[in-house]
């Protein structure tokens, strides 16, 4: 008979999805590459909000003029975008960020996603310490099966100064870690089978075969010798 086939693809990778390391870098560049991606996603360049502007410092991605209000700005962030291949999808578990600021830099970060128009803030607000030196926060929240791509931003907010500055890096490895996994889009089983089959023009070396469509996108025809 006619056997219609679903195929459920299995390959999964698992823990370090995307990162960027911003070593090397001067902290006034417009945008910084990622400096891994898993095979079956991309990544554009982490970018600026409109609100904020680049201030040089070395190995990081650097910005000055972050907002003083209490509360987030929604023009200053840092921001980047994570598009899966077709056919698979993605889900993150952390985001690792180093950062480090001035001695009047911004006193509190959080991470957004595009998936509610950048509203709820996911893993809690990180309280930066009143230090200059290198800190790092891991964002921890469940966010799962993404089939379309995903734009995260970060926003620092409540400066000690409009010229105080904040950037992601000057760390050890790794600026930017996105954990999750990666995963091939599985298929449904069709509700609805083929059906009507039937067979014309038949010769010593081929024939014709027709049938109903059933619900499947797909149609596979397994022939048995005998």
């Amino acid at each position: 008979g006619l056997i219609l086939l679903c195929l459920l693809f299995i390959n999964q990778s698992f823990g370090r999805i995307i990162t960027f390391d911003f070593a090397g870098l001067a902290g006034s560049e417009a945008s910084a590459n990622s400096n891994y991606n898993d095979a079956n996603l991309t990544s554009s360049t982490i970018t600026r909000g409109s609100g904020v502007t680049s201030g040089a410092n070395a190995d990081r991605f650097n910005s000055t003029n972050w907002t003083t209000a209490s509360s987030v700005d929604n023009t200053d962030y840092l921001q980047f975008t994570i598009t899966p291949n077709a056919g698979y999808q993605f889900s993150v578990s952390s985001i690792l960020i180093q950062h480090q600021r001035s001695g009047t830099g911004p006193i509190n970060f959080v991470l957004r996603s595009s998936l509610d128009s950048y509203t709820a803030n996911l893993g809690g607000i990180h309280t930066i310490a009143d230090v200059t030196t290198t800190q790092s926060y891991t964002f921890t929240f469940t966010q799962s099966n993404s089939s379309a791509a995903v734009t995260y931003r970060v926003y620092a907010y409540q400066s000690e100064a409009a010229a105080g500055t904040w950037g992601i890096g000057d760390g050890t490895g790794n600026d930017i870690v996105v954990s999750g996994t990666v995963s091939a889009i599985s298929c449904s089983a069709p509700t609805t089978q083929a059906s009507s089959i039937t067979f014309s023009a038949i010769d010593l070396t081929q024939m014709t075969v027709n049938w109903t469509n059933g619900y499947g996108s797909k149609r596979v025809v397994i022939m048995n010798t005998a």
